[in-house]
Protein backbone atom coordinates (compact mmCIF):
# COMPACT_ATOMS: atom_id res chain seq x y z
CA UNK A 1 0.00 0.00 0.00
CA UNK A 2 1.22 3.50 -0.84
CA UNK A 3 0.26 6.04 1.82
CA UNK A 4 0.64 8.86 -0.71
CA UNK A 5 -2.31 7.48 -2.68
CA UNK A 6 -5.97 8.03 -1.90
CA UNK A 7 -9.35 7.48 -3.49
CA UNK A 8 -12.31 9.80 -3.48
CA UNK A 9 -15.60 8.54 -2.12
CA UNK A 10 -17.06 9.37 -5.54
CA UNK A 11 -14.50 7.16 -7.29
CA UNK A 12 -15.32 4.29 -4.94
CA UNK A 13 -18.99 4.66 -5.85
CA UNK A 14 -18.23 4.75 -9.57
CA UNK A 15 -16.08 1.62 -9.39
CA UNK A 16 -18.59 -0.34 -7.32
CA UNK A 17 -21.46 0.72 -9.57
CA UNK A 18 -19.58 -0.37 -12.68
CA UNK A 19 -18.98 -3.83 -11.27
CA UNK A 20 -22.51 -4.23 -9.87
CA UNK A 21 -23.93 -3.45 -13.31
CA UNK A 22 -22.06 -6.39 -14.85
CA UNK A 23 -24.02 -9.58 -15.45
CA UNK A 24 -23.85 -11.97 -12.48
CA UNK A 25 -21.09 -14.53 -12.83
CA UNK A 26 -17.43 -15.35 -12.24
CA UNK A 27 -16.10 -12.15 -13.82
CA UNK A 28 -18.29 -9.90 -11.67
CA UNK A 29 -17.54 -11.93 -8.52
CA UNK A 30 -13.80 -11.87 -9.19
CA UNK A 31 -13.76 -8.14 -9.82
CA UNK A 32 -15.84 -7.45 -6.72
CA UNK A 33 -13.50 -9.55 -4.61
CA UNK A 34 -10.43 -7.72 -5.96
CA UNK A 35 -12.06 -4.33 -5.41
CA UNK A 36 -13.06 -5.18 -1.85
CA UNK A 37 -9.50 -6.31 -1.09
CA UNK A 38 -8.11 -3.07 -2.51
CA UNK A 39 -10.64 -0.94 -0.66
CA UNK A 40 -9.72 -2.69 2.59
CA UNK A 41 -6.11 -1.57 2.08
CA UNK A 42 -7.14 2.04 1.43
CA UNK A 43 -10.06 2.30 3.88
CA UNK A 44 -8.37 5.13 5.80
CA UNK A 45 -7.42 6.89 2.57
CA UNK A 46 -10.84 7.50 1.06
CA UNK A 47 -11.36 11.25 0.75
CA UNK A 48 -14.96 12.22 1.58
CA UNK A 49 -17.29 14.57 -0.19
CA UNK A 50 -18.02 17.03 2.60
CA UNK A 51 -19.53 20.51 2.89
CA UNK A 52 -16.27 22.22 1.88
CA UNK A 53 -16.12 20.06 -1.25
CA UNK A 54 -19.81 20.74 -1.95
CA UNK A 55 -19.24 24.49 -1.86
CA UNK A 56 -16.18 24.13 -4.09
CA UNK A 57 -18.21 21.92 -6.46
CA UNK A 58 -20.86 24.64 -6.83
CA UNK A 59 -18.22 27.25 -7.64
CA UNK A 60 -16.50 24.95 -10.15
CA UNK A 61 -19.78 24.14 -11.88
CA UNK A 62 -20.70 27.83 -12.04
CA UNK A 63 -17.41 28.82 -13.66
CA UNK A 64 -17.33 25.86 -16.05
CA UNK A 65 -20.92 26.41 -17.21
CA UNK A 66 -20.24 30.11 -17.72
CA UNK A 67 -17.29 29.11 -19.92
CA UNK A 68 -19.48 26.67 -21.84
CA UNK A 69 -17.68 23.59 -20.51
CA UNK A 70 -19.82 22.03 -17.78
CA UNK A 71 -18.50 19.06 -15.85
CA UNK A 72 -20.43 15.90 -15.19
CA UNK A 73 -21.69 15.72 -11.63
CA UNK A 74 -19.21 12.98 -10.72
CA UNK A 75 -16.21 14.71 -12.33
CA UNK A 76 -17.14 17.96 -10.61
CA UNK A 77 -17.36 16.24 -7.24
CA UNK A 78 -14.01 14.50 -7.74
CA UNK A 79 -12.39 17.79 -8.80
CA UNK A 80 -13.86 19.56 -5.78
CA UNK A 81 -12.52 16.92 -3.39
CA UNK A 82 -9.05 17.17 -4.96
CA UNK A 83 -9.10 20.96 -4.87
CA UNK A 84 -10.17 21.19 -1.22
CA UNK A 85 -7.61 18.58 -0.15
CA UNK A 86 -4.75 19.89 -2.29
CA UNK A 87 -4.60 16.45 -3.90
CA UNK A 88 -3.19 15.67 -7.33
CA UNK A 89 -5.70 13.91 -9.57
CA UNK A 90 -4.47 10.86 -11.46
CA UNK A 91 -6.81 10.20 -14.35
CA UNK A 92 -6.52 9.01 -17.91
CA UNK A 93 -8.85 11.73 -19.25
CA UNK A 94 -7.22 14.82 -17.75
CA UNK A 95 -8.46 17.23 -20.43
CA UNK A 96 -11.86 17.51 -18.72
CA UNK A 97 -10.13 18.64 -15.53
CA UNK A 98 -7.72 21.20 -16.99
CA UNK A 99 -8.11 24.76 -15.74
CA UNK A 100 -9.72 23.76 -12.45
CA UNK A 101 -6.82 24.67 -10.20
CA UNK A 102 -5.79 21.11 -9.41
CA UNK A 103 -2.61 19.26 -10.30
CA UNK A 104 -3.18 16.55 -12.89
CA UNK A 105 -1.30 13.39 -13.84
CA UNK A 106 -2.11 10.90 -16.57
CA UNK A 107 -0.38 7.84 -15.09
CA UNK A 108 -0.64 6.02 -18.42
CA UNK A 109 1.52 8.62 -20.20
CA UNK A 110 3.53 10.38 -17.47
CA UNK A 111 7.09 8.97 -17.36
CA UNK A 112 8.30 7.78 -13.98
CA UNK A 113 4.84 7.54 -12.43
Amino acid sequence: MNEDLALTSITVGEILTGVRLLPPGHRRDGLMSAIEQTLALYREQVLPYDEHAARTYAALQESRRAAGHPLSVEDGMIAAICQTRGATLAMRNIKDFQGLGIDLIDPWTTPGR
